[in-house]
């Protein structure tokens, strides 16, 4: 057998351990400079072996004896920050009294990263929103994994119906979830609408405290003697209005109205007569 004259050929061959034949659609050699290329963009898998690429480049002379030799090559794929920690929910509208327990979830939610586990490019913190100065956010490390990530939202401190706008009673948070990833952090965020019921904890204020009229001791029975009014922020037109007299002998008589009460005289006043 004659040997046969030319140059060289590089050839690459994808190896058995890793993502198999599929590789070789993803790179491909320049068989005259001996160049790997790359023909399509790489994913990252948190799969180690998918992410390790072996191969075997082979150098063969296409002249002479047309001798060969063989060389192992490995390229390893690095995560990049690619992919935005996401929020199960976006919107989140609990309703809750307003003597709601402190420190005590009233929203359970999750956010995944499906970065590179246990890296900069999924760790995630959260960022609060919140006007009213109410509220805080914690993570749930008894459930939450690394690209999984459990929080919950309390209230730090009392919440007020009254306070609120009557449109509404909302408190409006934003909750804002952002990785650690370089050389950009990637971030989401979710709107939280918490609806306040009433509970009675409000007591009724009169409107002026005391209350000074003067009546000449004549004046007839049934006459009106003054108004007294009353202000509940939350049952104003279910109040009762009462006398606490502390005198054997009281004139005077309250009838309840919307708003307070109407105090008439019952009864003849005694001249120097105390009550």
């Amino acid at each position: 057998q004659q040997p046969v004259t030319g140059g060289t050929q590089t050839i690459l061959q994808s190896g058995t351990i890793g993502g198999g034949g599929g590789d070789m659609y993803e790179f491909k050699i320049d068989e005259t400079e001996g160049s790997i290329k790359i023909l399509k963009m790489l994913r990252y898998s948190d799969q180690h072996n998918n992410n390790t690429k072996f191969f075997t480049g082979i150098v063969k002379e296409l002249s002479g004896w047309q001798m060969q030799s063989h060389v192992e090559i490995e390229i390893y794929v690095l995560d990049i920050n690619d992919k935005v920690p996401t929020f199960k929910q976006t919107y989140y509208t609990p309703q809750i009294s307003e003597d709601y327990p402190l420190n005590t979830p009233i929203i359970n939610f999750t956010v995944t990263d499906d970065d590179a586990r246990n890296t900069p490019n999924s760790n995630i913190t959260f960022d609060l929103i919140d006007p009213y100065g109410k509220f805080a956010i914690f993570n749930d490390t008894r459930v939450s994994t690394s690209n999984n990530i459990q929080a919950y939202l309390i209230a730090k401190e009392r919440l007020d119906y009254e306070s609120l706008s009557p449109l509404d009673r909302q408190y409006k948070l934003k909750i804002i979830a952002r990785d650690h990833g370089q050389p950009q952090s990637l971030q989401s965020e979710a709107q939280i609408y918490i609806t306040i019921t009433d509970v009675n904890d409000e007591p009724p204020v009169f409107k002026e405290n005391p209350v000074q009229k003067t009546i000449a001791e004549n004046t007839q029975r049934g006459t009106f003697i003054v108004f007294v009014d009353v202000v509940d922020p939350e049952y104003n037109d279910s109040v009762t209005v009462q006398f606490l007299s502390t005198s054997e002998f009281n004139p005077f008589r309250i009838i309840t109205s919307p708003g307070g009460g109407r105090v008439i005289l019952e009864q003849a006043l005694l001249p120097d007569k105390e009550f």
